[in-house]
């Protein structure tokens, strides 16, 4: 197969971008209106979501709070193998199924 043929590999920092998508549009929130929250550029929250560019664990913290994901992205960060040598994700796992248990709770508005 041509290398310009060879699918890309799937990384985590995907799977951690495509979950920052997911947050931001349950939050109601554009890149544009995200980033201006946060400080950064439009651009910088879009390559995060595609996985081009690593979330950083200061951002991570801050997209944590302000929606409101118990955690979710600096834990995701905290396991990331070029940040801390490569640790289980089982930690990651068990943030991720808080958080779900947590946003199904009656008076807590759920994701959707």
């Amino acid at each position: 197969m041509h290398p310009a043929n060879k699918p890309r590999k799937i990384t985590s920092w995907d799977v951690i971008g495509a979950q920052l998508g997911h947050f931001r549009k349950t939050a109601h929130l554009t890149q544009p209106a995200l980033a201006e929250r946060l400080c950064v550029h439009e651009d910088t929250i879009g390559s995060i979501e595609q996985g081009r560019r690593p979330l950083k664990m200061d951002l991570a913290e801050q997209l944590d709070e302000l929606l409101d994901t118990k955690g979710v992205l600096a834990v995701a960060v905290s396991r990331e193998p070029d940040v801390q040598g490569g640790r289980p994700s089982r930690h990651y796992a068990a943030a991720w199924g808080d958080l779900g248990r947590r946003r199904k709770q009656p008076g807590r508005p759920g994701p959707g």
